[in-house]
């Protein structure tokens, strides 16, 4: 695969995994000094195993969205240290996968366990609609006092869920679920993102007003 000529990653593109992970590296190793930069890319390994069965809505390889939730945070969080890139990296693998708070601790220290764990949200066995609408109203309420780093993973986290909805083919079981999707953009992700990063909440005003104007409708929470 050709090396792409600068480092820059074109959010509006779904590019593939390698493609992906190949500008991830890129930006780490511009970013951080050499043993810090080895860590994070421990993260980036440590998420494409435990996703490595996993795809998202659009049918793409599910590591593809923790690699460009930590492409974000490279981009518009300036301050992002390596604690919360690896946290970026990891923040769904206790939700979804089978890796253990404890587990994340051993490897990648208390610090990154705490920052995954606080970005969780935990289902229940066939959760139903009111139920997730009560879950997830708790947990935004919960994220909007929480410390930034905590925010920042949790803004760059919805910021790609809400681009990445556009690679979604209309076949797809999860098109159907983009309007609730940009409900909960519009009510619960563009008010952290105002609380915590400023170009992040820009992100999802311009993300929204994008969809709206595809024909796209503001759903309800069933």
């Amino acid at each position: 695969m050709p090396t792409p000529r600068n480092s820059r990653f074109d959010f509006q593109v779904n590019h593939d995994l390698p493609t992906t992970s190949l500008i991830l590296v890129r930006r780490i190793r511009e970013r951080f000094a050499r043993r810090d930069a080895r860590s994070v890319e421990d993260g980036m390994a440590a998420a494409e195993r435990a996703h490595a069965s996993q795809h998202r809505g659009d049918g793409s390889p599910y590591a593809i969205h923790p690699f460009r939730v930590a492409l974000l945070a490279l981009d518009y969080e300036p301050s992002c240290t390596k604690e919360c890139l690896v946290a970026c990296l990891l923040h769904d693998v206790l939700e979804d996968t089978e890796l253990t708070q404890e587990a994340v601790s051993r490897q990648f220290g208390s610090a990154v366990a705490d920052l995954v764990a606080a970005v969780t949200r935990y289902r229940p066995r066939n959760e139903t609609p009111a139920q997730r609408r009560d879950s997830k109203l708790a947990k935004w309420r919960e994220t909007m006092g929480a410390s930034r780093d905590v925010r920042v993973v949790k803004t760059f986290d919805n910021c790609d869920n809400l681009i990445s909805c556009k690679f979604i083919a209309p076949d797809k079981p999860a098109f159907d679920k983009i309007p609730r999707w940009l409900m909960e953009a519009q009510l619960l992700y563009l008010p952290l993102a105002e609380r915590t990063n400023a170009e992040a909440a820009r992100l999802i005003e311009q993300e929204l007003q994008l969809y709206l104007a595809a024909g796209h409708e503001i759903g309800t929470w069933l």
